[in-house]
């Protein structure tokens, strides 16, 4: 039995490092190397362009654009998810950048940056050993490129750096006591929150932080979770309300039952660690599972997790067993929200992707390297990290270099998943965009193979009839479209090509109908007015002009329209 001296020297041992001290020449040294090759990596995206739905949330999101959106992103969002703070950082870089890509880039690089030096930073004060190569390792790994070359995932990069610094205040205020400490930590986390609410587990996590410190977890660790558990409550349910009621709607998603989520999601945790550990061959969309009905052996995974932990802890009197579940349990515990258990939109084109574990990962990380510092020969294991490291950077950097464009992404993504619709459909929207017809057009013909249900196929196959001038079969794939899903920009599209065979009182009522869905569509009100025109109604037409005007006073169809009609009015 240990004396109670040998107790409290352990118990010594186990609680944090200071954080918030003043740097030393090396540690700044450290921390500038961990910086500059954790954004080095990602040259190759400084210069790319926008991909997937960066349109959505900045180049087509009229709350970004508009001089009064910033107030709106906050209290009148109309966006399918509620990260106000991510979306405030696109509305000023808006004001910098515009239409240049490279600047949000860059800034999505450089906060990734700073994530990986402030997560060696809480691993030193966790004193976790190798906390800096575990850092750097986090830094260049191939797995946090998509989080980091996708503008749209700046949420990601910009959570991290918050909750990072909810847990350092945490740590601080564990040592110092002050209000104002513990203050600061729940401000940190909901900011955090703010950006992406994929770390609303944060409160358990510190939970398990208190039992790893002290063996136990005491009143007064429940009492100090309170307020981040109401944060993550509220938020949360923000977050459900959003994606439920906007981003999901009526669409199904494929995700089962409670027995294929169950199944799906012991799959889904191993399916991370091992990117983690051997990432190769990642995808943007990988291949969809299939859900139900689960075959037993699906559970085999459910049932490795359930061993793990209990193993460890029936094994808990020893160091190491403590380190695995605090380590992976972290990285369960975080990841846990995006593996299938809620709906997410995104599930509807795969059940795990990169991005979702972007701010779970560093548990795996951070345990293998403070393993094999443990048992690894101190002779071997320093070229073993050399060799590591730069491989990982060889992998980031190739990585990277595929986010440049629609293009390569999706060539990419279809060269290993070709069965992937949304893969087809926006690279059929690319080659329509680069004018190479007939290959867009037979992307467009398998997104709708792959994907009949979904409206976005059948818009853009339309679209690719019509270029060839077959309208009427542009026409029923416009209805089918509508059918499923009715939307404003597709109802104009059918107007369109309704007005181009001149049946003009169809198109008419198309264009009504999407501007009742969206009074502020210039494209639906300049066409109306051509509609209206071309029937002969060129008093309602001349006010469909006067209103583009109104909404685009730039609009030179519309100026030259009105004038004309004018003319012909006065019988000029």
């Amino acid at each position: 039995m240990a004396s109670k001296k040998t107790k409290a020297k352990s118990k010594a041992k186990a609680s944090p490092a200071p954080v918030f001290a003043a740097p030393n020449p090396d540690a700044v040294l450290l921390g500038l190397a961990i910086f500059f090759l954790s954004i080095a990596i990602y040259i190759p995206a400084m210069t790319a362009g926008f991909i997937w739905d960066d349109d959505q949330l900045l180049t087509a999101n009229p709350l970004i654009h508009d001089s009064a959106g910033l107030w709106k992103l906050w209290f009148a969002p109309t966006t399918a998810d509620y990260f106000p703070l991510t979306s405030s950082t696109l509305w000023f870089e808006w004001r910098l950048w515009g239409w240049n890509g490279a600047g949000y880039h860059i800034t999505n690089i450089l906060l990734h940056g700073v994530v990986a030096v402030v997560t060696w930073r809480v691993l030193v004060a966790l004193r976790v050993p190798g906390a800096w190569l575990a850092a750097l390792i986090f830094g260049v790994h191939p797995v946090c490129v998509e989080s980091v070359a996708w503008i749209s995932e700046r949420k990601n990069t910009l959570s991290q750096i918050f909750l990072l610094f909810t847990f350092l205040a945490y740590f601080r205020f564990e040592r110092n006591g002050r209000n104002s400490t513990f203050v600061l930590a729940v401000c940190c986390f909901l900011l955090a929150l703010l950006a992406k609410t994929s770390v609303v587990m944060l409160p358990f996590a510190l939970l398990l932080y208190a039992w790893w410190q002290h063996g136990t977890i005491t009143r007064r660790d429940l009492i100090r979770s309170i307020p981040f558990f109401i944060a993550s409550a509220a938020l949360g349910i923000v977050t459900i309300y959003f994606q439920y009621g906007r981003a999901i709607g009526s669409e199904v998603i494929p995700i089962g039952g409670a027995p294929s989520r169950i199944a799906k999601a012991g799959m889904a945790i191993w399916f991370y660690v091992s990117k983690t550990l051997a990432p190769f061959n990642l995808i943007a969309i990988y291949p969809t599972w299939k859900v139900t009905p689960p075959p037993w052996y699906e559970f085999l995974p459910d049932l490795g997790l359930v061993a793990v932990f209990v193993g460890c802890w029936r094994l808990r009197v020893h160091a190491w067993a403590r380190a695995v579940l605090f380590g992976f349990g972290y990285f369960v515990v975080m990841i846990l929200p995006a593996i299938g258990f809620l709906k997410m939109s995104y599930m509807r084109l795969t059940l795990v992707a990169d991005h979702f574990q972007y701010i779970s990962m560093i548990g795996v990380i951070a345990l293998v390297v403070a393993a094999a510092m443990r048992w690894v020969p101190k002779v071997a294991w320093r070229p073993v990290a050399t060799v590591a490291v730069l491989g990982l950077c060889v992998l980031s950097w190739a990585q990277a270099s595929i986010y440049q464009s629609e293009e390569t992404l999706w060539r990419d993504t279809l060269s290993k998943n070709e069965a992937t619709w949304q893969g087809h459909n926006h690279m059929g929207a690319a080659l329509y965009m680069k004018g190479e017809r007939p290959a867009a057009f037979e992307h467009f013909k398998r997104a709708v193979e792959l994907k009949p249900e979904n409206p976005e196929v059948h818009n853009n196959l339309g679209l690719g009839y019509a270029t060839f001038g077959q309208m009427d079969k542009a026409i029923e794939e416009y209805r089918r479209a509508i059918s499923i899903k009715d939307d404003a920009a597709m109802r104009t599209n059918l107007g369109n090509a309704l007005q181009q065979v001149k049946r003009f009182q169809e198109a008419i009522e198309q264009y009504r109908e999407a501007i009742k869905m969206d009074a502020n569509n210039v494209g639906a009100h300049t066409n109306l007015g051509l509609a209206l025109a071309s029937d002969g109604q060129v008093d309602e037409a001349m006010e469909q002009f006067r209103i583009v005007l109104q909404l685009d006073p730039n609009s030179q169809i519309a100026r030259q329209s009105l004038t004309q009609l004018l003319q012909r009015k006065q019988g000029r």
